[in-house]
């Protein structure tokens, strides 16, 4: 019979204090409400580089463990990130000036986290304010400039964020 691991020993919720590519450092986590719905899959924190302050969005493979169909998890979790991550680079390339910037991707390994060791992230420029639809299946950051952005949401060809039934203009 294998031990009961919390979810915060797992490798997402230790990234506090490390140095990560690029130059960025872990310098605070993010405490989400109780009531949140948004990130189940993910745990955010701040990072820093160079006094510059940004979003750290981490793959959280915690929750695959406790589900019946690991392999479907994970596969759905992965295309899920590798899906945001493919869309939000190619409106940097298209200069999508209205959607929330990556500022970078990347790959950590935490020794000694029980489970899987390597933990995906994502950062991104630090939003003003962030709100969620009703349903929470969508994640919308309020950026500097006052624009929208999408986060694991579907970008439309008309410049929407669709997601929760209901359409956001960026």
């Amino acid at each position: 019979m294998s031990a009961v691991v919390a979810r915060e020993d797992y490798a997402a919720h230790r990234l506090l204090g490390l140095e990560l590519d690029g130059g960025w450092r872990v310098v605070e986590k993010v405490v989400r409400p109780p009531d949140a719905t948004g990130e189940n899959f993910s745990v955010g924190y701040v990072v820093e580089r160079d006094g510059e302050r940004a979003h750290l969005k981490a793959l959280d493979f915690s929750f695959a463990f406790t589900q019946t169909d690991f392999t479907r998890v994970i596969e759905d979790m992965t295309a899920a990130f590798n899906f945001e991550r493919d869309i939000l680079g190619r409106c940097a390339l298209s200069r999508m000036d209205r959607v929330v910037l990556a500022l970078a991707h990347g790959q950590v390994i935490v020794e000694g986290a029980p489970g899987i060791p390597q933990v995906s992230y994502l950062i991104f420029e630090k939003a003003d304010a962030m709100f969620e639809g009703s349903s929470g299946a969508a994640s919308t950051r309020l950026t500097r400039n006052g624009s929208y952005g999408c986060s694991t949401t579907r970008l439309s060809a008309s410049r929407k964020c669709t997601g929760a039934g209901w359409p956001i203009k960026i």
